[in-house]
């Protein structure tokens, strides 16, 4: 490629002086997206601690509205919307168990492209 020895030396401490910090950076985004994806898998943790408030309050609502629909009987008094309010409430059940389901395959899927990008960064 070079015919003189120095071209073929600069040449190859040019490539050096390019690859080099090239691959010091990628190692340094590599730890930076670990780090966020640490974030994310905490924020995550976070959400599902409060799903399992809002699980808890709406079984109590569900408890509250049986009470009260059972109260409405029992005087000769009956509501619909007390139904449609039961309906609701176990739709929201649902949707907080889907909620749940998908922030769980999340967090996996996270903790694999950690160990990933781990293995991949050689640490």
């Amino acid at each position: 490629m070079f015919r003189n020895p120095r071209w073929a030396i600069a040449g190859i401490a040019l490539v050096g002086m390019l690859v080099v910090p090239g691959t010091a950076a990628a190692a340094g985004l590599v730890e930076q997206a670990i780090a966020h994806m640490r974030a994310a898998d905490t924020a995550i943790d976070h959400a599902l601690q409060h799903l399992g408030e809002v699980d808890r309050e709406v079984d109590r609502a569900v408890t509250r509205e049986r009470e009260a629909d059972h109260e409405l009987d029992s005087a000769g008094v009956k509501d619909p919307r007390l139904d449609a309010a039961l309906d609701e409430l176990q739709e929201a059940e649902a949707s907080v168990d889907q909620a749940r389901g998908r922030l769980t395959n999340a967090e996996r899927l996270l903790d694999e492209a950690i160990h990933q990008a781990q293995s991949q960064a050689g640490g």
